[in-house]
């Protein structure tokens, strides 16, 4: 058995943006829709700067699938989990 990949396991809570209507609509429901999505997402930290972090879910050696970024100024919370 392999390693642990040398990245720490978050997970974090952020809002995203959301699609509401798909069809036309009166401009005047608007307001209804008007929310953002909360998100938890969970994954390898392979990347953080001021702006983005990189979340990767799926870790082989050295390749990775699945990445997400995540604005930093979306995220609500964040934690690490125990990788063991």
């Amino acid at each position: 058995m392999k390693s642990i990949p040398p990245y720490k396991l978050i997970n974090i809570q952020w809002h995203d943006s959301r699609g509401c209507y798909v069809n036309w609509h009166s401009l005047n429901l608007q307001n209804e829709n008007a929310y953002l999505c909360i998100v938890y997402s969970v994954g390898w930290e392979t990347y953080r700067d001021k702006q983005t972090v990189i979340l990767t879910p799926n870790i082989s050696d050295e390749q990775g699938c699945g990445d997400i970024v995540i604005p930093v100024s979306a995220i609500l919370k964040e934690f690490e989990l125990s990788s063991v």
